[in-house]
């Protein structure tokens, strides 16, 4: 008699579906199996989560062994760039950087004023030496 319980534990454990179905006493039948996972989504989402939240302290410990043990630079800066990350210290999204003048300064009026935006780019022009265009009147 097929145990759709054993067939949820296996698939959260291994992520194989024809696996998952002998465990669960199912014909195999790869069909049946994406039938059965479409069917207990919620259930094995929930568990996936579960587990994840339990092995984060011990995924945290290897990362952090590979960051000041790993023999390869490469590693060790991987595995200092994912911490950085996870700790909320993005890296650089050079995309991010890709507005014009124009929009950067009609968010920058949008935000302050056309009277701030003026009195922010002066101020920023006498304390440092910028060149670039003036806020234009719109």
């Amino acid at each position: 008699m097929p145990d759709s319980e054993l067939f949820i534990e296996k698939y959260v454990e291994t992520g194989d579906i024809l696996c998952s179905l002998e465990e669960g006493g199912y014909k195999l039948n790869k069909t049946t199996g994406y039938n059965l996972r479409r069917k207990f989504q919620d259930e094995i989402q929930k568990r996936v989560h579960e587990r994840l939240r339990g092995s984060g302290p011990k995924a945290l410990s290897v990362v952090e062994h590979l960051m000041v043990g790993a023999d390869s630079e490469t590693v060790r800066l991987g595995a200092a760039k994912d911490m950085l990350d996870r700790g909320g210290y993005k890296v650089y999204e050079e995309e991010r950087m890709g507005k014009t003048v124009e929009e950067m300064e009609q968010q920058l009026v949008a935000l302050v004023g056309k009277d701030g935006a003026k009195m922010l780019v002066s101020s920023v022009r006498t304390r440092k030496s910028v060149s670039g265009p003036e806020l234009t009147e719109a």
